[in-house]
């Protein structure tokens, strides 16, 4: 009982720590990018990553050393990187152009960027539920757009214009979210890279860009995925931080300067609000790159900790549901957002998050279905196996003499069965 109570605690801990580094990290990117107005938000998201480093680094070193190899091939972490870097990026750009629960809820579109990249990389089988979660998704997500009445727009001076602007980069995002996800899954089938290794690298792109949930879209099966765990030592995803941030970093650095432009004296003027001799307010700046990547190696810790200690993808998923609602609802009363006047988004809202908690219970069923069907399969397997090696136990290790006997007995009992029939 005390184990199991303790157990309770572990993740009650874990979850609080997963939900306060997100939603602090959503709130305050989209105090800094559209209150204070930091400019060149790709350029600082690039920064966030290094700091983020250098955090990693300091963690290892107070780490015991050890012999594993934890080393992710180039061409598997670079395609990772790169995408959660340009979702990363995008997903805060965004917030110069829209509030954060209309950034939120479209994000949640992802969900139908992951089956439509699963279905051209044929991960997946074309199913019509599936393509009605999706139709579903799009429909939410129209509505959130022709419903604005530019209350969701990030502030009273930007129109409509720059509302649409800000939905197509969240929908980038959302785009750049499934195709990360799906080049995950293509690897996890395709190389001889560890499992464990592989699902970090997944979980920690998925930390980095702030997803509300983990999709269930791993076509590994799960007991085949927990019995990879079961043989492989868990590793700390830490490790893996540190072979992507500075890849991650870089292309925000060359993204902003192809992009954004940026004056870095103007950046220094504007991190330290003017003060660029005053030494509080250099601090301050430092601060400011600081905090958001003290924020992500929590989330990213604490998330890892969750699914390595419940061995379900799925608590994480509906975890992260329940952790946008209720961001929403606190940026609606930390930030003073709303939706249109009208009840369109609010329509829209409920259909898209709705959708996303349907889409995660058809995956349990067809993860259920799948792990019933292979079991039946194995028992199958296992009893053919039994009957082979009795038959043949039976024809090597029998006297022949005896086998001999026996099938003149038969024979004899069927000849005196036709003659009394006869």
């Amino acid at each position: 009982m005390a184990l199991k109570n303790n157990f309770k605690l572990v993740i009650f801990f874990l979850v609080v720590c997963w939900y306060f580094s997100s939603i602090t990290i959503s709130l305050y990117n989209k105090h800094i990018i559209s209150t204070l107005k930091i400019p060149y938000p790709l350029l600082m998201t690039s920064f966030h990553q290094i700091i983020l480093y250098l955090i990693t680094l300091v963690y290892i070193s107070f780490q015991a050393e050890t012999n594993e190899s934890h080393r992710i091939p180039w061409k598997f972490k670079v395609p990772v990187a790169v995408c959660t870097a340009l979702d990363v990026g995008l997903s805060n750009l965004s917030l110069k152009y829209v509030t954060l629960t209309v950034y939120l809820v479209i994000k949640t579109s992802s969900i139908a960027f992951v089956l439509f990249f699963s279905i051209i990389m044929k991960l997946e089988k074309f199913d019509w539920r599936l393509l009605g979660i999706v139709l579903v998704m799009m429909c939410g997500v129209i509505g959130m757009t022709l419903c604005n009445d530019s209350a969701g727009a990030s502030s009273p001076e930007r129109g409509v214009g720059d509302f649409m602007i800000g939905v197509f980069m969240v929908l980038g995002s959302a785009f750049l979210g499934g195709l990360r996800w799906v080049v995950t899954q293509l690897i996890l089938k395709t190389s001889k890279t560890p499992a464990v290794v592989l699902e970090e690298e997944a979980i920690v792109s998925h930390a980095e860009s702030g997803d509300g949930f983990i999709p269930v879209e791993s076509r590994v099966s799960m007991h085949k995925m927990k019995q990879k765990k079961k043989m492989a030592k868990k590793k700390n995803p830490i490790k893996t931080i540190k072979q992507l941030a500075p890849i991650s970093s870089l292309t925000l650095v060359i993204t902003s300067v192809l992009v954004e432009r940026p004056d870095f004296g103007f950046f220094y003027q504007k991190l330290t609000f003017g003060h660029t001799q005053n030494l509080f307010y250099i601090s301050k700046a430092f601060l400011i790159l600081l905090f958001p990547g003290l924020l992500v190696f929590v989330l990213t810790l604490s998330e890892y900790s969750i699914l390595q200690k419940t061995n379900s993808s799925l608590t994480l998923s509906v975890l992260g549901i329940l952790k946008e609602v209720v961001t929403i609802l606190l940026s609606m009363l930390i930030l003073r957002e709303r939706l249109s006047k009208g009840f369109g988004q609010w329509i829209s809202m409920v259909i898209i998050i709705g959708d996303a908690i349907a889409y995660n219970a058809f995956r349990v069923y067809q993860d259920r279905q799948e792990s019933l069907d292979s079991q039946d399969n194995r028992l199958l397997e296992e009893q053919a196996e039994e009957s082979d090696h009795t038959d043949k136990n039976f024809n090597s290790g029998a006297n022949p003499v005896l086998l001999g006997s026996i099938e003149l007995e038969q024979l004899e009992e069927d000849e005196n069965y036709e003659e009394t029939q006869s």
